[in-house]
C-alpha cells in the first residue's frame, strides 16, 4: 500500500519483506528514506534503528516508522527514547506523503500537493 501511495506521486520505491532485508538493500544502494514497521520477523524496526544507528547515522534521519502497536509501553519508549518519527496505521494517503516530505525536504511539501 506504501509502495502505490508513493508510486502515484513518482517516489520510486523498494519493497523488503523484514528488517534484514532491509539493511542488505541499503548496504547496495543509497536511499533518501526507509520506511519501516515497527514489528518484522527476522529484524524487527527497533533492531533495524540499531544496525543503522551504529553503522550509518545520517540514514536514521532518514528513518520513519509505521506501527500499529503504539499502545505498547515497549513500542512507546522505544518512540520517545529515539525521537524517530512514527505514522500509526491506520493512515491516509497525505499522511505518507506528508511524513515523506518532512523527512526528505521541508519545501517538498508544496510540490506534492500537501
Amino acid at each position: 500500500m506504501l509502495s502505490e501511495i508513493l508510486g502515484r506521486r513518482g517516489i520510486e520505491t523498494d519493497v523488503v519483506l523484514n528488517g534484514r532485508e532491509a539493511l542488505d538493500r541499503i548496504a547496495v544502494r543509497g536511499y533518501d528514506l526507509v520506511l519501516s514497521d515497527i514489528r518484522m520477523p527476522v529484524l524487527d524496526g527497533p533492531g533495524l534503528y540499531r544496525i543503522l544507528f551504529q553503522g550509518d547515522s545520517d540514514m536514521v534521519s532518514r528513518l520513519a516508522f509505521i506501527t500499529g502497536d503504539s499502545l505498547s509501553t515497549e513500542v512507546q519508549s522505544f518512540l520517545r527514547e529515539t525521537k524517530v518519527p512514527c505514522l500509526e496505521k491506520p493512515f491516509l494517503p497525505e499522511d505518507v506523503l506528508r511524513l515523506v516530505a518532512q523527512l526528505t525536504e521541508p519545501d517538498r511539501q508544496n510540490n506534492l500537493g500537501l
